[in-house]
């Protein structure tokens, strides 16, 4: 039998190769976070892939249980003696290539990284006017949406007050 010896074979490999790791990164990273064993090691093996390029979904974000929770995260600077607002970072204020990165991080934080929520701010300082020693906090004004529709439907005619809640502040360090 003869070997056939073509020049797009390897590439065709190793798209292959690519797809299939995509595909098995995405459901491990499915897996749930208290999975022991080697599932479990399959599940951290493929976060940071999944993670960095912002492929993590959950079914929570879809029917019959979607996302309700609307938030505004404000970045405020110490000015002596008032807090003013440096950086807003919404929907309406990051760019759309940016959105789905910072939100979905910012989300992440809040619910259940908040170890990292100091870490987080102190990385934004650079982008802060008034630079190191700069007192800095992170705040989130979240506004529920009502699971009921008939609700739903009257929060045009009654709008839902925000809660604001201070989720982190640091004094900026020297870069």
């Amino acid at each position: 039998m003869e070997k056939l010896d073509r020049p797009g074979s390897a590439i065709a490999i190793l798209i292959v190769g690519g797809c299939l790791w995509h595909m098995f990164a995405i459901a491990a990273y499915l897996l749930p976070t208290n999975m022991e064993g080697m599932l479990g090691n399959m599940r951290q093996l493929s976060a940071p892939y999944v993670l960095n390029l912002s492929q993590w979904q959950k079914w929570d974000i879809f029917s019959p249980n979607p996302l309700r929770r609307n938030s505004v995260y404000r970045i405020e600077r110490n000015a002596g003696d008032r807090w003013e607002t440096a950086m807003t970072i919404d929907f309406d204020h990051v760019p759309w290539h940016e959105r789905a990165k910072e939100l979905k991080v910012l989300g992440r934080l809040q619910d259940s990284w908040k170890v990292l929520l100091p870490d987080y701010l102190a990385s934004l300082c650079p982008r802060i006017p008034g630079g190191p020693g700069t007192d800095v906090r992170l705040l989130v004004a979240t506004t529920i949406l009502p699971s009921n529709l008939e609700a739903l439907k009257n929060t045009a005619e009654n709008p839902t007050i925000p809660q604001e809640t201070l989720l982190a502040s640091v004094r900026c360090p020297r870069f």
